[in-house]
C-alpha cells in the first residue's frame, strides 16, 4: 500500500541504470507516423497496455461508489466530516485501488505502457498550484513505473470547469471550460506546471491533454469550433516549457474530425481515438466490421502522425478482441485498454471483483468506519479476480512484438 508520506527523488531528473546505460535513450517522440525512442531517432515503440481507470478518477458505474460524480464525493464529505477527514477518507480509496503489485501484474501481460487518467479536484490547491501530496503520488507511480520499463501517458480525464459534463470527468454539472475564461486559464496553468514538472522525464510517453473533450451540447456538433482553438492555446503554452514530450490530442470520435497537424503548426504530436462498437456487442461480425472501418478512416484522414488508441473494449467475444488487436498491430497503432478493474462490469476490467466481495460506499449515509472498511476492501488482491479470458489475449498479443 502506497505510504501517505513519500520519499521522491526528483521525478524529472536523468537516472542510470545498472545494464541499461542512460535510460534517456528511452525517451519517446512522434517522427512521422511512428513513435521512436532516443529522442525520435531510434527504433519504432508500440505502446502496448491499459488505463489506470477509477483510481484518480472514481466512476460510480465501475467503482465501489454511490456518487455521481468525484465533486460530489469531495462536497459531502467535506460537508459531513471537514475538509481533512474528507481527504483522509478518499486517501484510503486511493490505496487500496491501485498498489505496487498491480504495477508487477501490468508487466508481467508485457505491457509497457500504463495510461494515468487523472484529476484537478485533487491535484490542484485553491490557488491553482500543484499540490505535493498528489504531486507526489504521481511521482511514485512514474518511478515504479520506470523500475519495470513501462511508460506513462498522463492523461487529463477531469479538467477544470469539465470538458464534457460527464461522470468520468469528475464534475455532471455541466461543461464550461470552452465558455469560460477562468477554467480555460486554470486548465493552461496546470498543464504548464505539469510540463515544468516533468520536463525531460524519459517515463513519460506524452501529455494527453484532454480525455473526450466534447464540450456542452451546442459544442459537439460539429464538433471543433472551440476545441481546435483551445488546443492549440495548450500546445504552445506546453511547449514554450516542454519542447521535447509528445503532445497527444483526442478526436471526438474519428480521424475525420481531426485536423492537419500542419495547419496549426504542430509537430510531435499523436492523435487518439476512442473504439466503443455499440452496435451488436456479442456479434463478432459486427465488432469486426467497426473496426474495419476505423481502418478505412483513418486510411481517408491520412494524418502524418502516430495512432493512440486509447480507450476500448471489444465486450464479450474472444475472437472480437484477437481481431481488433491484430488490426491495430498491423496498422501500427498504439493501444490502451478500459480498464485495468472495474466492480461488477465482466469484459471491462482485465480483474473484475462483485458489489458483495467490494461493496459501494454511500457517501450520504456510511460513517467513517464503514467508509473505511468498505474502501479498504478494494484492493485487488482481496476481491477481484483476473478475467482469464481477456488476461491471456492481452498478454498472449503484447508479448509476441
Amino acid at each position: 500500500m502506497l505510504p501517505l508520506i513519500i520519499k521522491i527523488i526528483s521525478a524529472s531528473a536523468p537516472k542510470k541504470r545498472k545494464g541499461t546505460g542512460v535510460i534517456m535513450e528511452r525517451f519517446l517522440k512522434a517522427e512521422g507516423k511512428y513513435v521512436r525512442n532516443n529522442y525520435g531517432k531510434g527504433d519504432v515503440v508500440t505502446l502496448r497496455g491499459t488505463n489506470v481507470g477509477g483510481w484518480q478518477v472514481m466512476e460510480g458505474w465501475m467503482c465501489p461508489t454511490n456518487a455521481v460524480d468525484q465533486r460530489t464525493t469531495i462536497k459531502v464529505f467535506t460537508e459531513r466530516f471537514g475538509k481533512e477527514m474528507a481527504e483522509e477518507l478518499i486517501k484510503v480509496y486511493e490505496n487500496a485501488w491501485w498498489q505496487e503489485a498491480d504495477f508487477n501484474h501490468t508487466r508481467e501481460m508485457n505491457f509497457n505502457v500504463l495510461r494515468l487518467p487523472f484529476s484537478y479536484l485533487n491535484l490542484l490547491d485553491e490557488a491553482g498550484k500543484l499540490r505535493p501530496d498528489t504531486l507526489a503520488t504521481y511521482d511514485w507511480f512514474i518511478n515504479e513505473c520506470a523500475k519495470r520499463d513501462m511508460y506513462v501517458i498522463l492523461d487529463l480525464h477531469a479538467a477544470p470547469g469539465s470538458q464534457n459534463g460527464r461522470d468520468h470527468s469528475g464534475d455532471t454539472n455541466g461543461s464550461r471550460l470552452y465558455s469560460e475564461k477562468l477554467y480555460q486559464d486554470l486548465t493552461v496553468s496546470l498543464w504548464e506546471q505539469l510540463a515544468h514538472h516533468y520536463k525531460g522525464n524519459p517515463t513519460i510517453a506524452g501529455y494527453d491533454l484532454l480525455n473526450e473533450p466534447e464540450g456542452n451540447e451546442e459544442e459537439r456538433h460539429p464538433w471543433g469550433g472551440v476545441q481546435f482553438p483551445f488546443y492549440d492555446r495548450l500546445y504552445k503554452a506546453i511547449r514554450a516549457v516542454d519542447p521535447d514530450h509528445m503532445i497527444i490530442f483526442e478526436a471526438i470520435w474519428d480521424p475525420y474530425d481531426m485536423q492537419a497537424p500542419e495547419k496549426y503548426g504542430w509537430e510531435n504530436v499523436m492523435y487518439q481515438y476512442h473504439c466503443y462498437g455499440w452496435d451488436g456487442i456479442d456479434d463478432i461480425d459486427k465488432q469486426k466490421s467497426f473496426t474495419d472501418s476505423k481502418v478505412e478512416m483513418m486510411e481517408k484522414a491520412n494524418h502524418n502522425v502516430p495512432v493512440l488508441i486509447g480507450e476500448f473494449t471489444l465486450f464479450t467475444q474472444p475472437e472480437s478482441w484477437s481481431y481488433a488487436l491484430d488490426v491495430y498491430e498491423q496498422n501500427g497503432w498504439s493501444w490502451t485498454t478500459w480498464t485495468y478493474k472495474t466492480v461488477e462490469y465482466g469484459n471491462w476490467g482485465i480483474f473484475n471483483s462483485s458489489k458483495a466481495d467490494t461493496p459501494d460506499v454511500d457517501i450520504h449515509t456510511d460513517s467513517i468506519e464503514t467508509i473505511r472498511e468498505k474502501w479498504g476492501k478494494a484492493a485487488t488482491n482481496v476481491g477481484f479476480k483476473k478475467n482469464e479470458l481477456l488476461y491471456n489475449i492481452l498478454k498472449e498479443k503484447a508479448g509476441k512484438h
